[in-house]
């Protein structure tokens, strides 16, 4: 019984920072369980060592990579492509706009549409899966551009600048510019670079354990008569919450794709930020 009162109070642990949006503490999480702190010190403490849970610099708990791994392994029995739309569709009713994901192509110099989530909303763009665009142009492909390494930004900004609208830009400087606020501020946002008479906000998404390389990105599509600046905020936060779920999604179904021999750009060894 002892056993399997201490087995229960670990899983309760695990999901009360599972919950949480970033990390947690040890005391908020004994209040929050009903059990003394150093309870829940001592199984944290477990845990760390186990690798389910990693404790972070300012002393709070966020999820380790071993929990991550058996989350990888649980997805790859679902079918992620359900999943991703669900995710994309809760962003979507988050923002009350539509919501794309993009995926960097295997030449790193397009984003291709691997999945959308339309508004309810009369006056919408209509964008369709497999829909692809320079990468250079508006938060759609700049979000993911930004995070690349800085040799092939460098590249990609040398060569020829698709233009899409007289909004988009076609200046190398102007561009790296654009791309090292967006590394600075964690999130791109354009208005008529892409399509005309639009705004995007858009956040990138990260995949592997540790978060280094960028899959591409999830973005809102705002009609500019409609988009206001406060409504920044809020869009970002979502999409944020969105990236971190889709993150873990896309790296299943990497895996998935990679185990039945289909390619992905991300898993090209010179890909390295």
């Amino acid at each position: 019984m002892e056993r399997q009162n201490r087995v229960l109070r670990e899983f309760l642990i695990l999901n009360s920072i599972l919950e949480k949006d970033n990390d947690a503490g040890i005391r908020e999480t004994a209040k929050e369980l009903g059990l003394a702190p150093s309870t829940v010190h001592r199984i944290l403490s477990v845990l760390q060592q186990s690798g389910y849970v990693r404790k972070l610099k300012n002393g709070r708990y966020a999820v380790g990579i071993e929990l991550v791994r058996l989350a990888l392994l649980v997805l790859q029995k679902f079918d992620q492509s359900a999943l991703i739309h669900q995710t994309l569709q809760r962003a979507m009713e988050n923002t009350g706009e539509t919501c794309v994901l993009y995926i960097v192509a295997a030449d790193h110099a397009q984003v291709f549409v691997m999945d959308v989530a339309h508004s309810s909303h009369p006056l919408q763009y209509q964008i369709k899966v497999g829909d692809c665009h320079q990468i250079t142009a508006g938060a759609s492909g700049q979000a993911s551009l930004a995070f690349f390494p800085g040799t092939l930004r460098e590249q990609i900004a040398s060569r020829e600048l698709t233009k899409y609208t007289n909004e988009t830009i076609q200046d190398k400087k102007r561009l790296l510019d654009r791309l090292e606020q967006i590394r600075k501020r964690g999130y791109a946002i354009s208005k008529g670079e892409h399509i005309e008479g639009a705004v995007g906000i858009a956040v990138p998404i990260f995949t592997e354990i540790d978060g280094t390389r960028v899959a591409g990105n999830v973005c809102v599509t705002i009609p500019q008569q409609r988009f206001r600046d406060e409504m920044t905020e809020p869009i970002v936060a979502a999409l944020k919450n969105a990236s971190a779920e889709l993150s873990v999604l896309l790296e299943a179904q990497f895996e998935t794709d990679r185990q039945s021999g289909v390619a992905w750009p991300l898993r090209d060894p010179e890909f390295q930020p």
